[in-house]
C-alpha cells in the first residue's frame, strides 16, 4: 500500500520566512495600514442609540403622579380609551 500524499497544496507560495521565522508578504506594500470608515447613516444611527440607552428606563414623575391618582381613588381610564390605545399599539 502506498502511502504517500501526492499534490502538495501550494499555502505557502505568497509567503518567505526571515532567519528570525517571521514570515513576509511577497509584492505587497509593507509601509500599508487598515483603516475603517463609517456611514454618516451608521454614525446617526449610533448616535440615536446612545441618546435612547441614557433615558431612564422608568418615568419616575409620572408613576408616582399615576400611583397617588391611585391610592386616593381619582384615577380613572375610560374602557374606550384603553382600547383605542391597545388597538393603535398593535398596528
Amino acid at each position: 500500500m502506498d502511502m504517500r500524499i501526492s499534490g502538495t497544496l501550494n499555502a505557502y507560495a505568497n509567503y518567505s520566512v526571515r532567519r528570525n521565522n517571521t514570515p513576509v508578504t511577497k509584492g505587497r506594500n509593507q509601509s500599508t495600514t487598515d483603516s475603517v470608515s463609517v456611514s454618516a447613516q451608521a454614525h446617526e444611527f449610533s448616535v440615536a442609540r446612545k441618546a435612547i440607552h441614557e433615558l431612564p428606563d422608568v418615568r419616575s414623575a409620572q408613576v408616582s403622579q399615576i400611583q397617588a391618582r391611585l391610592q386616593s381613588g381619582t384615577y380613572s381610564v375610560s374602557a374606550s380609551d384603553v382600547a383605542a390605545r391597545i388597538f393603535s399599539a398593535a398596528e
